[in-house]
């Protein structure tokens, strides 16, 4: 009995060693299989993550791709929206295809605004004015006005009063074979316009340094001022190197480069892209007349200004860029500079005989090759050849 007991105890203590090892071997396993599951959800989850946010890396990029095309379809619309009124151009037959020649006075009004101590700040606009006054000196141009915030002297001040007070100073009794310039660096804007002879409802405008106070200055008032009653037979030339200046002096036609460097002609008032001018003035006169008809008037107010803003004198404008655009202070090789200015001084110093179409092509590479996307834009006061030399 005691050894069949003692048999029987020490089986059932080897059964319950069996069962406790198999019940931790079990245990074990469960706990393996746990691990390997939590493991490969925790790899699931790491894998979902990265896949959302690859997904998200990918909306993104689709969004920014879409962004981009929108606002070249945009941009390609705004070039397509461009109409073309046409004067009689031949009474201004003369000038096609030569400058008129300058025998009398050379005046300058330069402007520069760096806007010391406000928000806006710019840094290359009086060094801008400096390149200008030094290039218009080695013209020949000796009579000027100098207009910077960085004069003490409050006559010397581009305020709103000193701004209108030297253009009218600039184009007093303006006389034929005269030749005036006038050059703009500081801000731009646009404001509504309350005359609705602007087809985008926005009157463009300079910045005057005290311009938060006593107002900007407007294109429908600088063209009134220094454009509408130059007589024939001199020439005005103006460098506007602000933002929203395409139109800044409301001048009725307008040569601008597209991406590829091709030269468009178009109406600065908004009404439709025009191939008509290119280089040869003689075949886009004739084709304008084809469709338009000889002497056409304008009927809507935008169309009518354009037409009333035909010029009888010479009249170029270069500006930085196209109305919806910004012109850009720029720093360029170490020195703070508009883009508009630095370009075109270099392209100048290229080619001091430059024809208008290569000066504003040239210009174009120029910003392109530093990365501005901006488009300079050359305008006139009536049809002009633009395979004339640059001359002031």
């Amino acid at each position: 009995m005691g050894i069949l007991g003692e048999d029987y105890e020490q089986n059932v203590n080897n059964d319950d060693e069996e069962e406790y090892v198999e019940e931790e071997e079990a245990e074990g396993e469960e706990e393996e299989e746990e691990a390997e599951e939590e493991a490969a959800e925790e790899e699931a989850e790491e894998e979902a993550e990265e896949e959302a946010e690859e997904e998200a890396e990918e909306e993104a990029e689709e969004e920014a791709d879409e962004e981009e095309e929108e606002e070249k379809e945009e941009e390609e619309e705004e070039e397509e929206e461009y109409e073309y009124v046409v004067d009689d151009p031949s009474k201004y037959k003369d000038y096609h295809d030569h400058h008129p020649e300058i025998t009398g006075r050379r005046r300058a009004l330069l402007i520069g605004i760096n806007y010391f101590g406000t928000p806006n700040e710019l840094k290359g606009c009086i060094n801008d004015i400096n390149n200008l006054r030094n290039f218009l000196l080695e013209q020949g141009y000796e009579e000027g006005i100098v207009l910077t915030d960085d004069q003490e002297d409050p006559a010397k001040q581009p305020t709103a009063e000193n701004i209108v007070r030297g253009m009218v100073w600039l184009v007093k009794d303006a006389q034929p074979g005269d030749s005036f310039f006038f050059g703009y660096s500081g801000h731009g804007a646009y404001v509504q316009d309350t005359t609705g002879d602007e087809v985008d409802g926005a009157d463009e405008t300079i910045c005057p340094v005290d311009g938060q106070v006593n107002g900007f200055i407007c294109d429908d008032d600088m063209h009134a001022i220094m454009l509408k009653n130059l007589p024939e037979g001199c020439t005005f030339v103006s460098v506007f190197d602000c933002c929203h200046s395409g139109s800044v002096l409301d001048l009725p036609y307008t040569a601008r480069l597209d991406g590829n460097l091709q030269l468009q002609v178009v109406d600065n008032k908004n009404a439709g892209k025009v191939d008509f001018i290119r280089t040869n003035t003689h075949d886009a006169i004739e084709a304008a007349k084809e469709r338009f008809g000889e002497g056409k008037r304008a009927q809507t107010p935008a169309e009518k200004t354009a037409y009333e803003n035909t010029t009888k004198a010479f009249v170029v404008q270069f500006s930085g860029c196209m109305d919806h655009q910004f012109s850009a202070d720029a720093q360029i090789d170490g020195k703070a500079s508009g883009a508009l200015v630095w370009g075109l001084l270099k392209a100048l110093e290229e080619d001091p005989e430059i024809t208008y179409i290569n000066l504003l092509r040239r210009t174009r590479e120029l910003l392109q090759e530093r990365g501005y996307a901006q488009i300079p834009q050359l305008s006139t006061g009536f049809p002009i050849s633009l395979e004339i030399p640059f001359y002031v």
